[in-house]
């Protein structure tokens, strides 16, 4: 009977032993865990702090990139600004200035006509510029036509054509925003 109490005893005791590895086991196996978890976070950070770094560095080139686009093209514009002095300088050696200043006025003439016909903002206007210069004004101005000399009109307007044709173009648009 003492036997089988010691044997019980020691059974206990083995099973306690078992029990006690079983749970430094566990515990081992906890702080293993833990330890990933915290070389993870540890990669996850370093990983975060590259994509940090790589994004700095994107954000610098484009930034670069950019500067370098401005100064090619304030190079550009002082290239043109040159050229422009040089070709002055040609113009002014060669007394063809005069020239120069009516193709300007010309080219600004364009401008306004292009301005004028504009398609979207004056498409009744296209229709009426086909008719003739008088016409146009009259009609603007709610007169009846009559055949008038062009000089005669001219001399009332005392403006060229193109301001003309720009003043019409105005009332057209205007009347155009009103409706």
């Amino acid at each position: 009977m003492l036997l089988m109490l010691l044997l019980l005893l020691l059974l206990l005791l083995l099973l306690l032993i078992l029990l006690l590895l079983l749970l430094l086991l566990l515990l081992l196996l906890l702080l293993l865990l833990l330890l990933l978890l915290l070389l993870l976070h540890l990669l996850l950070l370093q990983l975060l702090l590259l994509l940090q770094l790589l994004l700095l560095l994107l954000l610098l080139l484009l930034l670069f990139l950019l500067l370098l686009l401005l100064l090619l093209l304030l190079l550009l514009l002082l290239l043109l600004l040159l050229l422009l002095m040089l070709l002055l300088l040609l113009l002014l050696m060669l007394q063809l200035l005069p020239l120069l200043l009516l193709l300007l006025m010309l080219l600004l003439l364009l401008l306004l006509l292009l301005d004028v016909t504009n398609a979207t903002r004056c498409r009744h206007f296209l229709i009426v510029a086909e008719k003739s210069y008088y016409n146009t004004v009259l009609a603007v101005e709610n007169i009846t036509p009559t055949p008038v000399d062009m000089r005669h009109l001219r001399d009332i307007c005392s403006i060229s054509r193109a301001r003309v044709i720009s003043c019409v173009a105005r009332r057209i648009v205007r009347r155009e925003n009103v409706a």
